[in-house]
């Protein structure tokens, strides 16, 4: 009977210590984690959950996830995938949720959950990443509007054969234009007409720059 008790308080030993490791992994992951039954209580939520959703170890354990923190987490999508999840020991990955959230406002979080090899227990692991796809999206809108300035850039490249006397250009289909004409179809570029004061002086020779 002695050996019966002392095997006995061996295994309570055993699973304490098992059950204490197993929060101390959870303890250490950074991104918010939830430990919930098949009912979906919490059972377990690390120090990143309770920070992350400003709530407490008291007010969480024991309490149905979608009753949490005022009912942020009644999600009409988390809670399908999550039911779905019990019966058919589905997982899924990198759900996406848009919420606003009591205490920090429009998020945008990732969900990972899985059920643990046949277990009562449901893993649920939370990413924020509103501030990545934000600069995703800013990216891609700044590289579109790149593309669409790239698109409404005329270059003009290489050995242009232009006349030595009028200074017309020879296009491309072997006609000369005059050079305002050539760089207007080539370019986005345009002129405004004027006089230098050297061609001032040789054409109009009586008029006075300083009057």
């Amino acid at each position: 009977m002695k050996n019966f008790f002392n095997d006995k308080d061996e295994i309570i030993n055993t699973l304490r210590d098992a059950k204490e490791f197993a929060e101390h992994i959870i303890e250490t992951i950074r991104e918010p984690l939830v430990v919930l039954n098949l009912e979906l209580r919490v059972i377990f939520a690390n120090s990143s959950f309770y920070k992350k959703f400003n709530v407490s170890k008291e007010e969480t354990e024991g309490e149905l996830l979608y009753s949490l923190g005022n009912n942020q987490w009644d999600i009409p999508e988390l809670r399908e995938l999550l039911e779905k999840i019990i019966p058919n020991n589905m997982i899924f990955n990198d759900f996406e949720v848009q919420h606003d959230f009591n205490y920090i406002g429009k998020r945008i979080m990732h969900l990972n959950a899985r059920r643990i090899n046949n277990s009562k227990i449901i893993l649920l692991a939370i990413e924020d990443v509103t501030t990545r796809i934000t600069y995703e999206n800013e990216l891609k809108l700044k590289n579109k509007e790149l593309e669409i300035a790239l698109s409404e850039i005329k270059e003009l490249r290489g050995i242009l054969p232009i006349c030595s006397f009028c200074k017309k250009i020879r296009n491309d289909k072997g006609y000369w234009e005059q050079i305002e004409v050539y760089i207007h179809n080539h370019t986005d570029a345009d002129f405004s007409h004027s006089i230098c004061p050297d061609c001032l002086k040789k054409n109009y020779p009586d008029f006075d720059l300083k009057e």
